[in-house]
Parts: C-alpha cells; structure tokens; sequence
C-alpha cells in the first residue's frame, strides 16, 4: 500500500503593526514583523496567527478504476488556505490523484 502526505500551505505577509492600542485595532506596514505571535492579513489587521493544522485524520480508501474524492481539513494560520500535495521522502504520489488548491478536496480516477 502507498502512502502520501498531504500538506498544509498558506501564503503570508508578515507585517509591521503600528498605532492603535490593541494588536486587533493596529494597522500593518509590509516588510516587517507584526508583534510576536500576530500576523497581517489582506486587510491590514494583526492577527493571532495560530499554528496550521490538518485536521483531517484518515482518508478513504481508493478502489482501482473507481472515482476518488475525500475533502481536507484544517484549522489555523489565516485564510484562505492554498492545498497542495507533496510525496513523502523516498515516495511517490499516485498519478491519478490531484487536489483542489482552494477547497482541499482530493479527486481522481484510481
């Protein structure tokens, strides 16, 4: 049985967080950092950048020449999320399978 790896990315600009009086109320400045363990988003704000996670603990299994479809999931970082599939060292991904890179949906024809 092959196994694959899945893995969870996000595109982030790490900002410079200026004015206000709480991190949520600051705007932010790109080329720098937001304060420690905040992000800038898309409108400017400093967030809490919480880990990314995948939350989705097991997948279907594929039967040979049927169609394969399974959704992941995650939690953290800030949306949107961008999915993308990556072989674990020293495997290989099967060919048929690709993923969603703005729903986390897996599909194909095994």
């Amino acid at each position: 049985m092959k196994r694959f790896c899945v893995l969870l990315a996000s595109t982030m600009v790490f900002a410079a967080c200026d004015g206000g009086v709480t991190p949520d109320d600051l705007k932010c400045a790109i080329n720098a950092d937001c304060q420690k363990d905040y992000l800038c988003n898309a409108e400017q704000k400093c967030v809490s950048g919480a880990p990314l996670t995948i939350t989705t603990e097991s997948l279907p299994a594929a039967v040979a020449g049927g169609p394969y479809q399974a959704a992941l999931n995650g939690e953290g970082g800030l949306l949107p999320y961008t999915w993308g599939l990556e072989a674990a060292s020293g495997k290989t991904l099967p060919s048929w399978l690709s993923v969603d890179p703005a729903t986390g949906v897996l599909s194909g024809t095994a």
